[in-house]
């Protein structure tokens, strides 16, 4: 599928791709409560997480690049990828 054939082809290029579901309404956001569920490395979202705390309260990891898709099957939810390089 699309995420994981951006994710391996930004892996060749030695970059990160991260892609996240985001839930918790206009209300979540209001009150910082929000919940951002995230497809990819273990390792990169744990670096990636202090950007993510920014947006959601609690970070979840959901396994692979584009298993949030199955996540995001909820209405009102907010896709969100990112893609990170290492310096």
């Amino acid at each position: 599928d699309e995420s994981r054939a951006t994710a391996a082809a930004l892996k060749e290029s030695g970059a990160w791709f991260l892609d996240a579901g985001v839930a918790g309404g206009p209300r979540g956001a209001e009150a910082g409560t929000l919940t951002c569920m995230v497809g990819g490395e273990a390792e990169q979202i744990a670096a990636a997480t202090p950007l993510m705390k920014a947006l959601a309260a609690k970070i979840v990891h959901v396994g692979a690049p584009s298993l949030c898709c199955v996540v995001l099957s909820q209405p009102h939810t907010v896709s969100l990828s990112c893609a990170c390089h290492r310096t």
